[in-house]
């Protein structure tokens, strides 16, 4: 990225590149998810305003603007332990698309590392940065969504399906312990209690990844939501060959890296069961 990020220091600021892509925007919500006996879920929303965002980074910066940033995280004046403003750059989205780029951001940075020097000729230093949203977030008008593909989740529709196949864990309601005598005793509590999980590793284009994070974030949380997927996808297992299944989001935390330009990639998790629970 070329573009140019602004930290507002109180008495003072300074501009720095936009971190390397490969960033990551996480939003850590305030669900509550507890995998019950059965092999169940149960979760608890306390609401949405209880979420907290944090942004993972990179900085590469020349010698000169590597020692005047160190200089306001290590100053207790300038940026240690202190709310600062944090202008994003154009293409830099710390909070995720839907948050938006080039606009003013209230942070604390919570973690600063500096790492091995990449020496001459560039003398470029890499600094590793975490930092944590404190404010409310400024307008954005996410840009409309562009169809890739026919999975669906919940009403965000025309994902592409993932490349790398889905994660499926399936497991059976029923337990079987062997004896020394090669006799097998059998605890069988029914279909019922079979539950499916899975795991999408999603690749996303800059409108699909903000309509989604918009989505589960304020509406899905702890909802249940359908997917609808391609054909013989068989993405909860070949006895649900079905065009869409019920099922609930139980990462807890929504994880988005910003790989490229107009690419995010957003792993997912499900679980679907015969009686999902939600308090």
């Amino acid at each position: 990225m070329e573009t140019i990020l602004n930290i507002n220091y109180g008495s003072g600021n300074l501009d720095i590149q936009n971190p390397l892509f490969g960033y990551k925007a996480t939003v850590r919500t305030a669900l509550k998810i507890s995998q019950r006996a059965d092999g169940g879920y149960s979760i608890y929303d306390p609401g949405a305003v209880y979420d907290t965002y944090f942004c993972e980074c990179t900085l590469l910066l020349p010698v000169a603007i590597a020692k005047s940033f160190i200089d306001v995280v290590r100053n207790i004046s300038k940026g240690r332990g202190q709310a600062l403003t944090l202008t994003a750059g154009r293409g830099f989205f710390p909070f995720g698309a839907v948050r938006g780029d080039s606009l003013a951001f209230t942070v604390k940075i919570i973690e600063a590392k500096q790492v091995a020097s990449l020496g001459h000729p560039g003398d470029l230093i890499p600094v590793e940065l975490k930092f944590v949203n404190i404010g409310s977030f400024p307008y954005y008008s996410a840009p409309a969504m562009v169809e890739e593909g026919s999975l669906a989740i919940g009403t965000i529709t025309g994902l592409r399906f993932p490349m790398n196949p889905p994660e499926l864990l399936a497991e059976y309601g029923f337990d079987t312990k062997v004896t020394n005598g090669n006799n097998a005793y059998i605890i069988d509590q029914t279909a019922t209690m079979d539950n499916w999980k899975i795991s999408l590793p999603l690749v996303l284009n800059q409108g699909n990844v903000a309509h989604l994070q918009y989505y589960l974030i304020n509406t899905v949380r702890a909802n249940p939501i359908v997917i609808t997927i391609p054909s013989n996808s068989f993405l909860f297992g070949v006895e649900n060959d079905l065009a869409s299944l019920s099922c609930h989001w139980i990462d807890g935390s929504l994880e988005m890296t910003h790989e490229t330009f107009n690419r995010w990639k957003v792993d997912l998790t499900f679980h679907s069961e015969t009686a999902e629970v939600v308090i």
